[in-house]
């Protein structure tokens, strides 16, 4: 059986939801106007970083105090806010497993202990010295597991996630068709899950 490496917000769980609140809170005590709270709609958004979720929400690019005290509220409510996918358990009980991720530790380590296992592998970029399309995360994680390649497949649902496990040496990519940046993208030849219990068949 293969290792299996998977991205977290949009992949292995659902963080858009804890975003938005955090987004909605640090605007509500700036007073900023807010012109979309809708998670449904966000969810795109929230996968690509503070700015540009808050810059979906307010309408133009946020003033850095914005950004600033959203990622606080974030902090904050990360593992309250936070849950797996449905199927995506029996990820985290598979041999080699690990998570690779671009989300900062500062925000990460707080699911460790409450929504993830305190074991897992948890990649950051604050591990690797760089964040997805660079391979080195994914690297990282190889070396940390024992494994090559060859032996691994990527689960994840961005372009960077694909981009990282080529350039990786080879490791195999399988686009979640389920996750926040599923699109046109995910028809260019590679692997295709509907649902977290579909990756297995590519282990």
């Amino acid at each position: 059986m293969k290792a299996l490496l998977a991205d977290l917000d949009g992949t292995l769980a659902d963080t858009a939801p804890g975003l938005v609140a955090a987004a909605i809170a640090a605007a509500e005590s700036l007073g900023a106007e807010l012109l979309e709270r809708d998670v449904a709609k966000l969810r795109p958004a929230a996968a690509q970083g503070a700015t540009r979720l808050l810059t979906a929400m307010v309408g133009h690019h946020p003033a850095d105090l914005l950004v600033e005290n959203m990622l606080d509220h974030y902090e904050a409510i990360i593992a309250d806010q936070t849950r797996l996918f449905p199927g995506t358990e029996s990820w985290l009980a598979l041999p080699r497993f690990a998570i690779v991720t671009n989300k900062p530790w500062r925000f990460a380590r707080h699911l460790l202990g409450s929504v993830l296992p305190a074991e897992v592998l948890l990649v950051c970029p604050d591990h690797a010295g760089a964040r997805k399309p660079d391979p080195a995360p994914v690297t990282f994680a190889l070396e940390r597991l024992g494994v090559r390649p060859e032996q691994a497949v990527l689960v994840g649902d961005d372009p960077a996630d694909r981009d990282a496990a080529v350039r990786a040496g080879g490791v195999g990519f399988v686009a979640a068709l389920w996750g926040y940046g599923a699109g046109a993208w995910m028809d260019e030849g590679f692997a295709k899950a509907a649902s977290p219990a579909d990756v297995q068949a590519f282990l």
